[in-house]
């Protein structure tokens, strides 16, 4: 579940922009690509001008007579080109028109090139993203991230991700060249008449004050939208995880009800973005039209009563004008939507910022070969719902033998499974390997010694091949083939069409739970490691692959350390050493002869015999 309304924290622009450029070859490319858009774009609306003037006649100046005011090197490019314009108006109304062409044919190649690079750049900042954020969900302990939620984890990479790119895309594209696109344009307009530019320039505030207005309320929208439907998703793998509960008690309708109340809050929130959203263009335009009002009386007193300034040259004046107010208009509607943006980038942020409970210490080592007995000393662990799961729990687990963990749902027995490779830490205590707190051995020399297969057999979109060779990617053919048969797994390689490459998904859909199970702990038979974890990997089987598998793993257990969380009496039988939990606390420790006479939890589970 995700934390209602949450905030933008500070930096999120700055570390966005920090991602744009760190690729400097590329953040300067877009933005010489958006200067060169940008004057060329200014040069074509320059060239209009001589249109104009040759179309009215305007006192028999020379037709470029608007590009000497933007500069010597424009006058002196001026002079040259009038050389080639013919005297008859006519001809001359055909060359300015040719110019005009290739003026804008410059600006749009300008602005292809600019489009494509900045296009490709935020492309890149937006999979850097989620390349980043994945590697720290890999490294990242299960408490936390149960903080997020599958459904939370799974907006990130989707709704919150595209929010992100989209606010890349914005910075690198629209806030690059639009911005300096209004720079020529207003440069153009105030050369040729600094008095109607500055009486139009006086609504530039307005304008940014209603964007910065607009853009919180377009955050908060985002947000909001961003969160409810990470609840959908939520919805969406809880239910489906659960069809055949929602199915069997006949809950179907009421699933359908609860999702669609969750649709409707989504669709308001989506409402209000798109309402916001709608509100900068007519706004914006408003405003831009309120600014050339005034420019449009003034100028129309300068032309008509004083006759300050040519018809000719005020049109001129007036589109330059016109074309500032459209980039303008775009750059403010895109810091708009670029708070929308940011709204699922902070999100991304606040997810890779969350603070691990499992990590390295400095100066950690590498472990030697396991030889002495594992230790839990006094450990209790609480998870962050405030939850204790174990209190203050001491035991030892021998050598070379296997140890079985007993006790009711909820004891505290796969917590303290995964204490040991370090999947969770303790909030007291101490985990000890050989007399060494596991929290002083680098984390791939700790879990390098260690497999692990589950009561739920995890399997990975891939190969069979891959799945069984996920621990030991480079073992040999040999390697795996003898892992197979020691698994029992060379009977389903047989029987599959493709063999050793047929393509699983990660739910193993045409393979039995049996089957997934007996890859899993193929996949733990190759790693060949020093300590097995068991979490009630048979619990879940029928009885013939049950059998199946629990020969295969006693052939895996034999001469290794082995805990094993069990709950079948013939698995606590033949353990060497069972440690029976009870509400978090051992209850009894021992040979399991000795601990049927000690503890009430163990006979009321396995019988007193």
């Amino acid at each position: 579940m995700t934390p209602t309304n949450p905030d933008v924290p500070p930096g999120t622009m700055h570390r966005l922009l920090r991602r744009l450029t760190s690729h400097r070859g590329r953040i300067v490319g877009v933005i010489a690509l958006g200067a060169g858009a940008a004057v060329t774009s200014a040069f074509t609306i320059t060239s209009v001008l001589p249109v104009l003037h040759v179309l009215l006649a305007d006192g028999g100046k020379p037709p470029l007579e608007p590009f000497r005011r933007l500069g010597p090197a424009a006058a002196r490019a001026a002079d040259a080109i009038e050389a080639h314009i013919p005297a008859d108006r006519w001809d001359a109304l055909v060359a300015v028109i040719v110019l005009l062409v290739v003026m804008t044919a410059l600006a749009g190649l300008a602005k292809f090139l600019h489009d494509v690079a900045a296009s490709a750049l935020s492309q890149r900042v937006q999979l850097e993203l989620a390349e980043d954020l994945f590697d720290r969900l890999t490294v990242q302990d299960e408490a936390t991230l149960s903080r997020v939620g599958m459904g939370g984890l799974t907006a990130r990479f989707t709704y919150d991700l595209d929010m992100a790119g989209k606010a890349a895309d914005t910075i690198a594209n629209t806030l690059v060249v639009e911005p300096l696109t209004c720079i020529a344009y207003f440069g153009v307009a105030l050369a040729l008449s600094w008095k109607l530019t500055l009486v139009a320039a006086v609504v530039v505030p307005a304008m940014l004050i209603l964007a910065r207005t607009l853009g919180r309320s377009t955050r908060k929208s985002a947000e909001g939208m961003l969160e409810k439907r990470a609840m959908l998703l939520s919805r969406v793998q809880e239910t489906v995880a659960a069809t055949p509960i929602v199915q069997v008690y006949g809950r179907e309708e009421a699933e359908r009800l609860r999702f669609r109340a969750l649709t409707a809050r989504v669709r308001a929130w989506a409402s209000r973005l798109a309402r916001l959203e709608a509100t900068n263009s007519p706004a914006l335009e408003i405003a831009g039209v309120i600014g050339l009002a005034p420019v449009l009386l003034y100028g129309g007193h300068l032309v008509i009563r004083t006759g300050e300034l040519p018809a000719a040259e005020f049109l001129g004046v007036f589109v330059a004008l016109l074309s500032f107010y459209s980039p303008l208009r775009k750059a403010v509607g895109a810091s708009n939507r670029l708070q929308g943006g940011m709204a699922g980038a902070a999100r991304i942020f606040a997810t890779m910022d969350l603070a691990t409970q499992v990590t390295e210490r400095p100066g950690a080592v590498n472990l030697p070969p396991v030889r002495d007995a594992i230790e839990w000393r006094d450990v209790t662990v609480v998870y962050p719902d405030g939850r204790t799961a174990l209190r203050g729990v001491t035991l030892r687990a021998p050598a070379g033998r296997t140890t079985a963990l007993v006790g009711r749902s909820g004891a505290g027995k796969t917590t303290l499974l995964h204490t040991l490779p370090r999947l969770l830490d303790p909030a007291t205590g101490t985990v000890l390997l050989d007399g060494r707190d596991v929290r002083e051995a680098k984390l791939p020399s700790l879990r390098g010694r260690m497999a692990i297969v589950t009561q739920e057999p995890r399997l990975f979109a891939g190969t069979l091949r891959e799945n069984v060779t996920y621990g030991a990617p480079g073992a040999s053919d040999e390697a795996v083939e003898a892992a197979a048969r020691t698994a029992r797994v060379d009977e389903i390689v047989k029987r599959l069409p493709q063999g050793w490459e047929t393509e699983l998904d990660e739910r193993g859909a045409g393979l039995s739970g049996g089957e997934r199970q007996r890859i899993a702990v193929a996949r733990a038979v190759l790693r060949d490691p020093e300590v097995l974890l068991l979490d009630e990997p048979t619990s879940a089987l029928d009885p013939e692959n049950e059998r199946l598998v629990r020969e295969a793993l006693q052939e895996l257990c034999r001469g290794r350390t082995t805990i094993v969380v069990a709950h079948r009496r013939e698995t606590v039988l033949a353990a060497d050493h069972v440690v029976v939990l009870r509400d978090g606390l051992v209850e009894a420790e021992g040979a399991p002869a000795d601990v049927v006479a000690r503890s009430a939890t163990f006979r009321d589970l396995f019988g007193a015999a």
